[in-house]
Order: structure tokens, then sequence, then C-alpha cells
């Protein structure tokens, strides 16, 4: 992988290793960064970055030194509301009014790309989304429907919402369950057959091109992805709203209480998305407590009740306004 960079020319070379887990293999995670780390060992003048998520862990990782980003400070926040709407006291002050107003968003501001969105919606809708799934929700109806949210301006769009959702739904959930975030045109072409009715569209390609255009699918060569992981996760978690035997959910959480956090944010989402906080945490300690009935797995109780304990966190999130006595079984 870095084996092409000569020696002499490396004193000013770094390697960005972007997005760690986002390689849902655990042996080539550590077969990238074993590779990564003989680089450096050949030539000191080699520097080597890797971003990931918090959950990648591992012996394997420990010659890297490791910091953590934190959330924007309460100053950042308040220049970045400044800056995206142009100094515009009258704006501003309206934002902040509402957004006071709406504490369930108050943490998120802290994260940048969620901050940047909430304002975009704002921008567009003139209010505030209540929660982190509905900021996704609004956010990306919006994009589907043509809207350039940060020039704010309106392209004229052939297929509407619903079709747009269904195939990004489809594309989302099987690329998740592939534990992928890349996938190829034809993936694309599959989902649009599989959801739309030729009735309804008969140009494949033409919605294709749509879909990227709205800017939710960016290509990267021969590949194409969600232009933000998130966007998987939160389509993804559409997908587990709607599915009738709710098979692919408990093999989502089974896979969390085992220690696998693919799809921790999905199920996070879903719970934002729940209609019922009470039946929703229940669900979620209920399962940690079948763990040794699952047929075929090994799982370590204790685990699987300490990530279900973190898991049923996010429905108090989601939830703040919901009695104190529903979370008790």
């Amino acid at each position: 992988m870095l084996s092409g960079i000569d020696a002499k020319d490396a004193t000013k070379v770094t390697v960005y290793l972007d997005g760690l887990d986002e390689v849902s293999d655990d042996k080539r995670r550590e077969h990238i960064v074993a590779l990564a780390k003989q680089s450096v060992e050949r030539n000191s003048g080699i520097k080597v970055v890797v971003t990931s998520r918090t959950y990648v862990q591992g012996q394997w990782l420990r010659w890297l030194p490791r910091m953590s980003l934190s959330g924007f400070t309460r100053a950042q926040i308040e220049k970045l509301i400044c800056e995206w709407f142009g100094g515009k006291e009258e704006e501003i002050s309206r934002f902040k009014t509402q957004l006071t107003a709406t504490p369930t968003l108050g943490d998120l501001m802290r994260v940048p790309l969620i901050a940047t969105l909430v304002i975009l919606v704002f921008r567009q809708t003139h209010r505030l989304p209540e929660s982190r799934s509905r900021v996704y929700e609004v956010f990306i109806d919006l994009m589907c429907e043509g809207w350039n949210l940060a020039k704010g301006l309106l392209r004229v769009s052939r297929y509407g919402v619903r079709v747009k959702r269904a195939v990004l739904g489809q594309l989302a959930i099987s690329a998740h369950r592939k534990k992928s975030r890349r996938f190829e045109e034809h993936d694309i072409e599959d989902a649009i057959k599989r959801s739309v009715a030729k009735s309804v569209c008969n140009n494949v390609t033409e919605l294709v091109e749509e879909l990227i255009h709205d800017g939710l699918i960016s290509r990267s060569g021969q590949f194409c992805e969600f232009a933000h992981l998130s966007f998987q996760e939160f389509l993804a978690a559409k997908e587990l709203l709607g599915e009738p035997t709710h098979s692919l959910l408990r093999r989502a959480l089974r896979e969390y209480l085992r220690g696998d956090d693919w799809w921790l944010e999905a199920l996070r989402f879903y719970i934002g998305l729940s209609a019922s906080p009470r039946e929703t945490y229940s669900w979620i300690m209920t399962q940690a407590d079948k763990v040794s009935s699952f047929e075929g797995d090994m799982l370590d109780e204790e685990l699987a009740q300490e990530r279900a304990e973190a898991l049923a966190q996010s429905v108090r999130e989601h939830f703040p306004e919901a009695p104190v006595e529903i979370w008790p079984i």
C-alpha cells in the first residue's frame, strides 16, 4: 500500500488513512494498520494519520498516539451560527430562541455535522426539528426535493421524495447488511428495480443521475457511497422500522450485544424514530436477558447487559419528556 514511496522522497510525506471503522472486516483493519506501521518503521520521514470512530480498539493500534476530537465549545457554536446567518441579528436571535426551547438539540449542536444540518434545515423551514432523527429526516427530504440548502436554491426534480426515499432506503439497508459503505451504480439500479414500479420510472439511468445530483450519494471512481455514513445509518434505521418480521432488527441488536458496533448508530436512530419509548426500552432489556437462548450464539451475558443498558440510555435521551416511572421494567 505504501511500498511505492521512495525512501529519499519520503521526508515530507504524510499518509492519511481516513475512516478505518468503515472497513468492516477486523482482520483487514489490522492488516492495513500493520502495512502503515511497516512503512513508518522503514522510513522515519513517513507520517501516518488514521481516523476512526472510537469503538475501534486493539493491541495492534497501540503504536499510534491516540487523540479524540472534542465537540464544539459554546464559543465555537456561537461563531458557526453567526457565520451561517451572515451576522443577521434578527435571524440569529430567532434561531437561538427556538434552540433554547428545544433542549434535546442543545447537546447535538456540539457535533459539527449535526450543528450544520440543524442550521441548514432552520434556514429553509424557519423552525427547528425536535430531535436528531427528525433533523436527518427533514434534511434528507429537502435534499430529495432538489434543495441546495447551503445556497437556498431549488433545482427542478422529476422524481418525488417518496420515490427517492424508497430507493435510498433499499440501498442503505442493503449496504448496511453487508457492513459496507461502498456500492456500485448497478446496486443503485437494483434498488430502483426493487422499490419503484416501471410505470413510475422507466428510465433507471436518469433516476440514478438525479439521486447523485441531489448530493446524498457521491461517486468516487467506480464506487458510490452516501455523502456521510450517518445518512446510510439513518435510512437503514427507517427500513428497520418498517420491517414486517423484525428479523433483521433482532439480528442487528444481537450483533450489538455481542460487541459489534456496526449497527449501533442505526439502532440509535431506530430508537429516535420509534413511537413508544416504554416498549422500546423494555424490548432492549428483554433481549439482553435472552442472550443465552440465542441459537448458536456464545454471548457474554454481563457484556450484553452492560451494552443493553448503554443503548437503553438512548431511549431516555430521545424521550426526555417521558415520565421517570416508565424506565424500570
